[in-house]
């Protein structure tokens, strides 16, 4: 039982693949409807919950130092995010337990890693990834969209 409970419904290939196909969308609403339905066709649980409709919730969650808009599947092994911000903003990203991807759904994201001189810019349709404990500042521009995979327990 305890393997069924902590069994991954994703992988990492399979968000980015989800990914590069949401990138046929023409703006950053039309990408996460895309990315959506394409993540939905590999779950198996009812885990899965929707940025769009009047059911949507979007808020602020900041959960740890960074803005977090909206959880699009969660369960105890594994997370996507959706987050960012209309206007820019910053701060620290930290990953503890899990190691996370990045993809920039759009805009720009500018990013200094612990330990290293320099910054680092990605835009639209770049990944990067982020192991365990490891920290990250990031700042992001007006209207920057970031999709986040975390895997725990790996």
């Amino acid at each position: 039982m305890r393997k069924g409970v902590l069994e991954s419904e994703f992988t990492e290939e399979i968000v980015r693949i989800s990914d590069d196909r949401s990138h046929s969308g023409r703006d950053v609403g039309e990408k996460v409807t895309i990315l959506e339905d394409e993540l939905m066709g590999f779950a198996k649980s009812i885990n899965f919950l929707r940025c769009r409709g009047s059911n949507s919730n979007w808020r602020i969650n900041q959960d740890g130092l960074m803005l977090k808009s909206r959880s699009v599947y969660k369960s105890v092994t594994e997370e996507v995010n959706v987050w960012g911000w209309p206007l820019q903003t910053g701060g620290l990203f930290g990953t503890g337990f899990s190691s996370s991807s990045f993809t920039v759904l759009s805009g720009r994201v500018t990013n200094w890693s612990e330990g290293r001189f320099g910054y680092s810019v990605r835009e639209a349709n770049i990944s990067w990834g982020k192991t365990k404990w490891s920290t990250l500042v990031l700042q992001l521009d007006h209207s920057t969209w970031v999709l986040e995979y975390s895997l725990s327990f790996r």
